[in-house]
This record gives C-alpha cells, sequence and structure tokens, in this order.
C-alpha cells in the first residue's frame, strides 16, 4: 500500500490525509454492510474476490483504500465490474478535477436562475442576498413588495438557505403569521413556490416532493449525455427528501424503476413501507422530458463536465428543477446500480503521480 499519511486530500475548507480518508470510507462501508447483507439473497464477499478488488483498486486507482466501496458496489449488484470507480475516489478527487474552479457553483442557489439564461424551469420567487431582495432577473424589490411578490402563487412558499445538502436548510412559510424579518435573519436564501407533485409521485412519496436525480456530464465539443439517474421518495420524514429517503434506480431511457428501492441502512423494499404502494419496476411518467430538460440546461454551461439534477413533475405534469449539484454529486448509488458509468471521463488519470496521457476527455484543472 501506498504511504497514505504522505499525500493530502482537500475536502471543503479542510486538509486531511489520505489515510484518514480511507478509514472513513471503510467505517462508512462497514455499517452500510450490515444492512446490506441482511437482505435475503445478499452475500458476502469471499476472501479470494476481497483480494482481487484489493489488488485492481491498488492497480487502476493507487491504493487498496479505494477497495472497501468497490467490495460494497460488487456485494450490491452480486458480481464485480470492470471500470467501477470508488465514491471516496470521486468525491475526493476526481469531480474536483473534472469540474475544476467552478465546483462549489452548484452552491450559490441564487446565482443558478441567471447561469441558466433565466429558466422557467426553476420554481424560485425571490432572492435574498447580501441583506437585499432581488427578482429571478436581478432587479432589486422594494420591501414593501416582498410579500406580495412572495405569495403571488399561493398561500405556503419554501424557503431554502443560500447551500443546503440532503434537505437540510429547507423550510416552509405560511402567508398567515408571515414575519418577514424572521425570514431574513436566516441569512442569504432562495424562496421558491410549493410545487404540488404529479399524482404518482404523491403516491410513492406521501410527506415530501419526490425527485429524479439525474447526473448528467459533458466532454468538450460534445453534446450533454446521461449518467445516470435514480428516484427519490420519501420515508416517515418531514416535507423536504432527506438522506433517509427511498432511492430507486431507473434501468433505461423509458425510466423503468428497478424492482426494488434501497433506504439510507441499505434495507430494500418492492413496497412503500408506509403506505403498501408498489415502488419498484413502475415506469416514470415523462422520464425522457426531465432528462432532456437537464440535457439542455447543461449546454448552458459547458464549463462544467458533471452535474446532479434534482427534478420532478408538478400536478400539471410540467417538469420542475429543484435544484443542482456541482461541487459533491454523489455518484455511489449511480455507479453501483447502473456503472460502470463514467469511462468517459478517464478519470483513472487524476490518480496523484500518475501522467494524464496525450488527448485526454478533458484537460486537468
Amino acid at each position: 500500500m501506498l504511504n497514505l499519511k504522505r499525500r493530502l486530500i482537500g475536502k471543503g475548507n479542510h486538509l486531511f490525509s489520505a489515510w484518514e480518508e480511507a478509514q472513513q470510507a471503510e467505517a462508512e462501508v462497514a455499517k452500510g454492510m450490515r444492512g446490506l447483507l441482511a437482505n435475503p439473497g445478499v452475500r458476502p464477499l469471499d476472501r479470494r474476490e476481497r483480494t482481487r478488488i484489493r489488488a485492481y483498486a491498488r492497480d487502476r486507482f493507487g491504493s487498496a483504500g479505494y477497495a472497501p466501496w468497490l467490495e460494497f458496489y460488487t456485494v450490491f449488484r452480486g458480481q464485480f465490474h470492470d471500470g467501477w470507480v470508488p465514491a471516496n475516489f470521486f468525491r475526493n478527487i476526481a469531480i474536483r478535477r473534472i469540474n475544476g474552479k467552478h465546483a462549489d457553483i452548484g452552491d450559490s442557489r441564487s446565482l443558478m436562475t441567471r447561469l441558466l439564461g433565466g429558466t422557467p424551469l426553476l420554481p424560485d420567487c425571490a432572492h435574498f442576498v447580501g441583506g437585499e431582495w432581488r427578482d429571478i432577473a436581478g432587479a432589486p424589490i422594494r420591501r414593501d413588495d416582498v410579500p406580495s411578490l412572495l405569495f403571488a402563487e399561493g398561500p405556503e412558499i419554501c424557503v431554502k438557505l443560500e447551500s443546503t445538502r440532503r434537505g437540510r436548510g429547507v423550510s416552509f412559510a405560511h402567508r398567515d403569521g408571515f414575519d418577514l424579518g424572521a425570514l431574513e435573519r436566516q441569512g442569504d436564501l432562495v424562496v421558491q413556490s410549493v410545487i404540488r407533485q404529479h399524482p404518482l409521485f404523491d403516491e410513492v412519496s406521501p410527506s415530501a416532493v419526490a425527485t429524479l436525480r439525474v447526473m448528467t456530464g459533458k466532454l468538450p465539443g460534445q453534446p450533454p449525455f446521461r449518467v445516470g439517474a435514480y428516484f427519490r421518495c420519501s420515508l416517515g420524514e418531514g416535507r423536504a427528501v432527506t438522506a433517509h429517503a427511498l432511492r430507486i434506480a431507473v434501468l433505461d431511457d423509458d425510466g423503468t424503476l428497478a424492482e426494488f428501492g434501497s433506504d439510507e441502512t441499505w434495507r430494500r423494499f418492492t413496497a412503500h413501507p408506509e403506505t403498501g404502494a408498489p415502488v419498484g419496476g413502475r415506469q416514470l411518467p415523462q422520464f425522457r422530458e426531465m432528462v432532456a430538460s437537464c440535457l439542455s440546461l447543461h449546454e448552458r454551461l459547458p464549463q462544467l463536465g458533471i452535474i446532479g439534477w434534482d427534478v420532478t413533475l408538478d400536478a400539471a405534469g410540467a417538469v420542475r428543477v429543484m435544484e443542482l449539484n456541482t461541487g459533491q454529486p454523489d455518484i455511489k448509488f449511480i455507479e453501483m446500480s447502473q456503472g460502470p458509468t463514467l469511462g468517459a471521463f478517464e478519470v483513472e488519470r487524476y490518480v496523484p503521480g500518475r501522467r494524464q496521457a496525450a488527448g485526454s476527455a478533458r484537460p486537468a484543472a
């Protein structure tokens, strides 16, 4: 194994050793593996498989520290697939090189409407940034006019802090008893109209708007393409889909869902545990249209190689793009359930110390 303690990886504002990162990945996988192996028909790796996967991780990614996620993928799918990218290599190295200096632009929610050309697909009503209210075109709004603008489409609004993740930082406010000052004290934020979801989504995600996570990729000089997708349903939570959601892989271009979904403990469900509604084997309505919307928007952001989009359908069947993720568009569920999906990016060239081959798909940032 490499001397991992000598190499530092940047994650947010924190630098930590690759050894620490490998330990974190191993603990995360060990916890998930217990839940995964509790499912009927799921078998553990034998010693020979584990040895082979660790050799593969060392050869392709430079360290056996990337083997745990490859082992987890193998148990999830029932067999190993050459070309898989470990979740920890993707999130700590590959995505930072693929998206380069623009990797964190997705955290600036108030910029998205303007960066995406004022698209009506986003449900934004107004933004509060730097102590000022602005409309979605960036024009200032008189403070006295803010409440009427926010509630123009209904009696309730969705409030998202400038940077949120996995449902954290999301709240709702009602016209009755609305306190503009309390809203402003939360800091920079985006206000969106409340989405009434498609009836099928309502059936399988009763407490929060169900979302389709679409991962799109773009190589220089080429049109965007779908990397993968999965459907997320709420599970006994609040009104925002969180990490506790039920995730169901999308298997084809028609939006066919896998036969089961997995929760955060990796238990498998063929029906929603609260409503009894079947969650697997369905075909998502307007799947191609939702993906096409994401691809069209990615075309406007050629600076980014990979974007994770959260999309839904409203009650009228209109596509709504709820947010996009550029710094940490988590690849692991797409990769293990549908992958390998990242071959076009040749991510192994980002292994520290490995010389980049001529003609690589995307130059290192």
